[in-house]
């Protein structure tokens, strides 16, 4: 029971199966924390819940958006999002108001936007490198969902990618960031990586079309920033 593992709901969109993963607390003689963590655009539920580390008084939920790597998190994944904490709120112990929302990359750009519209429901925000902080013109903008259009990662060659990796995105190169680049070309490779391809191009027309850095301002829940 206290291994990470896959929960399943009836979702009340559609009436489907959903799951999420969990990393359960590994004490059973306290009320829990519990953190409802979004991932970031090609990841999976289980693979976020299962990057957090063991903790005494952390119940650490993986909402996974409904498919395997998600669709964009500013429609169905929010719904799925809330479903995901409703349900886990009625199976852990929990205490209200220690519900805590954490977002790495584009789940940090939704983290921010729940924040905003529901802030009843987040006591703290925990962001790794979100996305939604940036600014864009209207013509970089613009540019950016030209480019990322739903096949351009399924279409990328491995050259970009790991020029991407590289010089982009780790600005490095060491056995880690090999390791990582292996997956991502092994990833391309197999049927459900379609389906990443799309969620990429999704996620970053939400991120350009749903702005938040304007209302960063009117967030109140404590917010711990990690880069």
């Amino acid at each position: 029971p206290q291994d990470t593992r896959k929960n399943t709901f009836i979702s009340d969109v559609d009436g489907s199966a959903q799951y999420y993963g969990v990393r359960p607390a590994q004490s059973r003689k306290q009320t829990p924390n519990l953190v409802l963590t979004l991932h970031g655009a090609s990841v999976e539920g289980m693979g976020q819940a299962e990057a957090y580390g063991n903790h005494v008084d952390i119940n650490w939920i993986a909402a996974t958006n409904r498919r395997p790597y998600g669709f964009d998190w500013e429609d169905w994944g929010r719904k799925d999002a809330m479903e995901v904490l409703a349900d886990a709120s009625a199976r852990f112990p929990m205490d209200p108001a220690k519900v805590h929302l954490a977002g790495h990359s584009m789940g940090g750009q939704i983290s921010l936007t729940l924040a905003l519209t529901a802030p009843e429901r987040v006591s703290a925000l925990i962001l790794s490198a979100p996305a939604g902080i940036e600014r864009f013109s209207p013509g970089g903008g613009a540019w950016m969902k030209s480019y990322w259009t739903e096949t351009r990662a399924l279409e990328a060659r491995e050259e970009e990618v790991r020029l991407n990796f590289t010089q982009l995105v780790f600005n490095r190169v060491d056995e880690h960031v090999e390791a990582l680049l292996e997956e991502r070309v092994r990833m391309q490779k197999t049927p459900e990586f379609a389906a990443t391809s799309v969620a990429v191009s999704r996620c970053i027309a939400g991120m350009i079309d749903y702005p938040v850095f304007s209302r960063l301002d009117e967030i109140k829940a404590p917010t711990l920033l990690i880069y």
